[in-house]
């Protein structure tokens, strides 16, 4: 047997190749976890008649405490569902979801948060120029 020369610059490892092989064991279990959600929102959804609560309501003026919670379990089971298919992305594709994650990080820094604010005085003011925020003369 010969020895391998692992000082080449051809077998060094990359991290990025690394990760998905660190990873691997937990592909299944991020796998059932989305499974699971899934399941259950489909079983729970199939107990109701009525797609949404706000339909529900409408439509009987009223929801029983029990009948509320389930409802509300499916909606739930929903934002479980995300996380998890968030979760099985970063681990099957972690350099790409990290870089989704990154883009909308900024993209979401960048919103205007008061976009959607009315602006005081009921409109706009006739001193200001709406394109340049120049203040004009009285």
């Amino acid at each position: 047997m010969t020895k391998k020369n692992t000082d080449s610059v051809q077998e060094a490892l990359i991290p990025d190749e690394i990760t998905p092989l660190m990873l691997l064991a937990l592909t299944p279990k991020a796998s059932r976890m989305k499974d699971a959600a899934a399941a259950f929102r489909l079983a729970a959804s199939r107990m109701l008649d009525i797609a949404t609560k706000g339909e529900y309501i409408a439509k009987y003026k009223n929801i029983d405490p029990v009948t509320d919670a389930l409802y509300d379990a499916i909606d739930l089971a929903q934002h479980i569902f995300d996380a998890a298919n968030a979760v099985d992305d970063l681990i099957n594709y972690p350099v790409e979801a990290r870089e989704r994650v990154v883009r909308a990080d900024i993209e979401r820094s960048l919103a205007d948060p008061w976009r959607d604010l009315p602006t005081t005085g009921g409109g706009p003011d006739p001193g200001v120029d709406p394109d340049t925020g120049e203040i004009g003369e009285d």
